[in-house]
């Protein structure tokens, strides 16, 4: 109940809906980046491309060692996916920046993308 208090107090109190013994975060309780990740992967404009390749910081929950092999299970290929769609958004954000004329801008998010993807041929 006291860690209930202080998220209400943190959050708002409309930011936990609870439902008889359940207790849940309200949709849009929290601004997410990795939600926000996926939402900007889908689009292709450059002002979006740029804002959502800035997002991506590294991995996700980077250094946090739990001992739980269902909490690994889902980490794992969640880190990978959140890797791969910053891949994607860094390799169309240079394309855009190449496209108008920005080779510099261009060239800085192929180094980001070489940053995440060392191997990464293309």
């Amino acid at each position: 109940r006291q860690t209930l208090s202080q998220i209400g107090k943190s959050l708002g109190r409309h930011a936990i809906k609870a439902e008889g013994r359940a207790v849940a975060l309200a949709p849009g309780a929290l601004d997410v980046d990795a939600v926000k990740l996926q939402v900007g992967y889908r689009g292709n404009a450059l002002d979006e491309l740029t804002r959502t390749a800035q997002l991506y910081r590294g991995e996700l929950l980077a250094g946090l060692a739990m001992n739980e092999p269902g909490f690994e299970e889902w980490l794992v290929p969640e880190r990978e996916r959140l890797r791969q769609q910053a891949i994607g958004v860094l390799a169309r954000l240079a394309t855009v920046l190449r496209e108008t004329g920005e080779t510099e801008q261009a060239i800085q998010a192929l180094l980001r993308l070489l940053a995440i993807d060392p191997l990464d041929e293309d």
